[in-house]
């Protein structure tokens, strides 16, 4: 009798020792999860009051929330003033196109299909603006260009013209479709058409994009910028600025503003984790 009443009492110890156990597991589950919710509303809380900043997809429109007022001229209103067919005797025959782009400023793009190494410079793609010719080759090379050099073929996207600062521009966007997937193969022209009388070339450069948008006055100055996209290595690509100088017709790089964009999934981000902008806050990085 005395063993069965020691052994319940020992049975009865073990219970409670388990109740008692139990219990305080979970109150220590209970106290780790009240935390648990503090910390989740403390977070919440704080991302209210704090917008969660993410790398916004890139475009121009980021840059300045003012836009030129422009007109644009396309392609397809392009009229075909004359198709010759030139014969020579070492290259054979060249055809020539001859587009009427705008009557006023008398500009005609003028294309040349068919012609190779050899062709006489007077038969490379050109823009006659005003009676002048501008070469397109030449542009496309650089300074390495010589009459030696390969032709290349040209398509003209866009041109516009509009006003800043009481100024009037004409813009060109011309594609390098020699080898179309190349990442760099549109040339920006930018004239000074104020004085028609004395036509300037104040911009030609190497363009990833043909959005006009790339002009504009970032800092409020009243000066014209140009923002500049070059491609760079590991998928870093970086924006910088130039500001015209109108006494000098010459745009000059601002040190101190920039901003670094991202390749990735076939898509471009502001990294807003390294730029340099006007201004302390870019109020539509996250809109």
């Amino acid at each position: 009798m005395k063993i069965k009443i020691v052994a319940q009492i020992i049975n009865e110890n073990v219970v409670m020792k388990n109740l008692i156990k139990n219990l305080i597991k979970n109150l220590f589950l209970i106290h780790i999860n009240f935390y648990l919710m503090i910390l989740i509303l403390f977070s919440i809380a704080n991302c209210s009051n704090h917008q969660i900043k993410i790398n916004p997809v890139f475009s121009y429109g980021l840059l300045s929330e003012d836009t030129l007022k422009y007109k644009i001229i396309e392609p397809n209103k392009f009229k075909l003033l004359k198709h010759d067919s030139i014969q020579l005797d070492k290259v054979g025959m060249i055809h020539e196109f001859r587009n009427l782009v705008d009557a006023d400023l008398k500009i005609n793009y003028v294309q040349y299909i068919g012609y190779q190494l050899g062709s006489p410079d007077k038969l490379r793609d050109k823009i006659e603006l005003l009676g002048r010719e501008f070469m397109l080759d030449s542009f496309f090379y650089g300074e390495s260009y010589s009459d030696t050099s390969e032709p290349r073929k040209s398509a003209l996207n866009a041109v516009y013209k509009f006003t800043f600062s009481e100024r009037n521009y004409l813009c060109f966007y011309i594609q390098d479709i020699t080898n179309p997937n190349a990442m760099l193969n549109t040339e920006i022209l930018l004239f000074d058409i104020t004085q028609v009388n004395q036509l300037r070339l104040i911009l030609h450069e190497t363009q990833a994009s043909e959005n006009l948008k790339c002009f504009g006055d970032f800092n409020k100055n009243n000066k014209l910028d140009f923002a500049y996209w070059s491609f760079g290595n590991d998928f870093r690509d970086t924006l910088e600025v130039f500001e015209l100088d109108e006494n000098k017709n010459l745009f000059f790089k601002d040190h101190q503003h920039f901003i670094v964009i991202k390749d990735s999934l076939n898509n471009y981000y502001w990294d807003i984790h390294h730029y340099q902008w006007y201004g302390s806050e870019m109020k539509n990085l996250n809109q």
